[in-house]
This record gives structure tokens, C-alpha cells and sequence, in this order.
């Protein structure tokens, strides 16, 4: 799975807040359903060829050798250096590195009739540095690229065929005195103050920084940047009967957005 792809899945790992009162209805422990997102982005573009590997659609795109050894990368929150083998002709395997540590590796395999991309991958690049799995697949979108390894190409991804650890799809929530208290199931925790400035995610590698605000009982915001950019904007809306969240993200870089659900646990 490639970190792009594994972006938008963190933001099933709700980040969620509401006003000080008796009680919230955000309060308690929710889990995301990593199969009700839904999803308006734009196709992962991939190449390898000549023994070079290019990422088109991650933010900001890169490219590195093919040659199994680990590259420097900038700009990347969560890691910093990749290695890039090609197994055979349908499969590619890559690690990645944070700080000398191998944080993730990912597996990207191609169907017989080359039209499916399947994504199997595995992280400790977490506060609790616990081991998170995750999977999915992609259909094909054009035709193949002469001459160039078979994950090369553009591939819509499937959301209905995502799996993740249950580790990554849990939230506690507190609200108290006009703050925010959550803890994800990695243990990774934000103390905001709701209509207030950016605070810091506790342990989390990426240094998220968080904004909170609250238009209605039920309805909050939250602004994510990193690296002094904004990465997403979330909207949470909790349902009548209190056990449903409804969430809906946009990435303002490059206008992709969808929506997951959570329940009350």
C-alpha cells in the first residue's frame, strides 16, 4: 500500500471534539469502519521503469532507483528514506526508513490480467510503535505503459476493499472545561482547546498539528497540518440517536475527499 493510500486511511482514526458540557456526545470510544469510506480522488500514478521507480500523485511527487537499496526522500512526514525491489514481474516490495529505522514495508502485487493492484502493508511508525496492517486494492484506469514493470500505470483505488488493524480505528474522547482530550488506539493523544490555535499530537511521528472548532452540539471541525501545511480538514457529525459519527475530509493540495463512518463503542 502506498503511503498516499495509507494517508487517507489514518483519517478513519477520528480526531473528534465538542464544547464543554456534562456530557458530550462525542464522549467515549468510537471505531472507525474501514470499509464505509467512500472516495472522490484522483487515480494513484505509479512508474518503473529502466530500473527508476516515480510516484506521479503522491504530495509532492518523488522518484528514486529501483535497486534495493534505501534513497533519501524529503518532505516526508513519516519517513525518510525508501528501498525499492522488484520481486518479479508482477510484484514490487518497499521499506521504508525514519531515521535510520525501518518504519514500514509495503508489497504491491498485479493480477494475472494486469487490471488489479493489490496492497499489503505493515507499520510501527506509530506513538506506541505497535504493528498496524493494512490492505487494499485498485483497478486499473487506461491502458499499461510499454516497456515498464506492471504496477506502472494509473489505478482508481477500492475502497470497499480496505482492511486495517483495529489498533488504528479506535478513539477515546474526553471533553472538560472547553478542551478536547483524545487518545488513539496508538497512542498517540491531542489536548486542544476547542476554538483555539494549532496544539501538538502527542508521539505522533508526523507532528500533526490540530485544530479544533465546533459550529453545533454535534458538528465539530478539525484543521490537520504538518510541516506548516494544511493536510485535511475533517467535519464530524454525530447522528440523533448518539451512536453513529458520520465523517467527512477534503486534502486542500490536491482536492481529494470522502467519507467513513464510526460507531460508538
Amino acid at each position: 500500500m502506498t503511503f498516499r493510500t495509507t494517508y487517507w486511511l489514518a483519517g478513519i482514526a477520528l480526531a473528534i471534539a465538542a464544547p464543554a458540557s456534562a456530557q458530550s456526545v462525542f464522549d467515549g470510544t468510537w471505531k472507525g469502519e474501514a470499509t464505509s469510506a467512500t472516495l472522490d480522488v484522483k487515480p494513484d500514478e505509479f512508474t518503473l521503469k529502466d530500473g527508476l521507480y516515480s510516484c506521479k500523485s503522491c504530495i509532492p511527487p518523488y522518484a528514486v532507483k529501483a535497486d534495493g537499496q534505501f534513497h533519501a526522500v524529503k518532505d516526508r512526514p513519516y519517513w525518510d528514506e525508501i528501498a525499492l525491489t522488484v520481486v518479479d514481474p508482477n510484484v514490487v516490495r518497499m521499506q521504508f526508513r525514519k531515521n535510520g529505522k525501518i518504519v514500514a514495508e509495503n508489497v504491491e502485487t498485479v493480477s494475472a490480467d494486469g487490471n488489479t493492484i493489490t496492497f499489503k502493508g505493515r507499520n510501527t511508525n506509530n506513538g506506541a510503535g505497535t504493528v498496524v496492517e493494512q490492505s487494499s486494492s485498485a483497478t486499473r484506469v487506461g491502458a499499461s505503459i510499454p516497456g515498464a514493470h506492471r504496477i506502472s500505470g494509473a489505478w482508481k483505488p477500492d475502497p470497499k476493499t480496505n482492511q486495517v488493524s483495529d489498533n488504528a480505528m479506535t478513539m477515546m474522547v474526553k471533553v472538560h472545561d472547553g478542551m478536547v482530550h483524545m487518545t488513539t488506539g496508538l497512542g498517540e493523544t491531542l489536548n486542544a482547546k476547542i476554538g483555539g490555535d494549532y496544539a501538538l499530537t502527542e508521539k505522533d511521528p508526523g507532528k500533526t498539528m490540530s485544530k479544533v472548532e465546533m459550529p453545533a452540539p454535534n458538528v465539530m471541525k478539525i484543521t490537520d497540518m504538518r510541516q506548516g501545511k494544511v493536510v485535511q480538514v475533517s467535519t464530524y457529525t454525530v447522528t440523533p440517536d448518539g451512536r453513529t459519527l458520520d465523517g467527512a475530509w477534503m486534502d486542500p493540495r490536491d482536492g481529494s475527499k470522502g467519507t467513513f463512518v464510526a460507531r460508538k463503542q
